[in-house]
């Protein structure tokens, strides 16, 4: 297959119990699938040809510059979810791996019914500061919140959600910060306007 969707498949990489696809998403929306360019409307047939050869069994080994917009991200999550593909490993410039599985639309809409104290949510604004219930939240204090909170309920589920125009960089550092505080249950949600 000489297609773009063809050439990323052939040159996807395989993780340690998982086969995985490397993207990388740059600032300006260039897209690499697997080490060959596409257009991020070819994002997702490129990797439905994954699907195609894996099943759903196979991770997005996903990495974007710190300056890529977080709505870019969002349009890689609604790609991967119109193929029902749900494992990301989300990278940082440093190489961390933080691997995830994005929430299906029925866990979105549980999410909404969850009991206030079982949901922690944390948005990160365009400006890259982070809120909870209105509340500014230094991004170095985001750990000690969710360890605060996981000692009075264990069945916490952290949420994080963004401004269209917060960047992936603002986005890891959260991540890895809510990680750090033993979040064991983390939501990316969706773009907040």
């Amino acid at each position: 297959d000489n297609s773009p969707a063809g050439a990323a498949l052939a040159k996807a990489q395989s993780s340690s119990s998982r086969p995985s696809v490397r993207v990388h998403i740059t600032g300006d929306r260039n897209v690499n699938v697997g080490g060959t360019d596409v257009h991020m409307k070819q994002l997702e047939s490129a990797l439905t040809t994954a699907t195609d050869k894996w099943g759903r069994d196979f991770v997005v080994d996903l990495k974007c510059d710190d300056a890529t917009p977080m709505k870019t991200l969002v349009a890689v999550h609604d790609a991967l979810k119109n193929i029902n593909v749900l494992r990301v490993s989300y990278r940082s410039d440093v190489g961390t791996a933080l691997p995830l599985v994005l929430p299906s639309t029925r866990m979105e809409e549980l999410a909404k019914k969850m009991k206030k104290d079982d949901l922690l949510d944390l948005l990160i604004t365009g400006s890259g500061r982070v809120e909870s219930g209105g509340r500014n939240v230094p991004v170095e204090q985001i750990d000690k919140l969710v360890e605060k909170r996981l000692s009075e309920n264990d069945h916490l589920v952290v949420k994080i959600s963004f401004e269209g125009d917060a960047k992936y960089g603002d986005f890891v550092r959260v991540l890895d910060r809510t990680k750090k505080g033993g979040a064991p249950r983390i939501m990316v949600g969706g773009a907040q306007e």
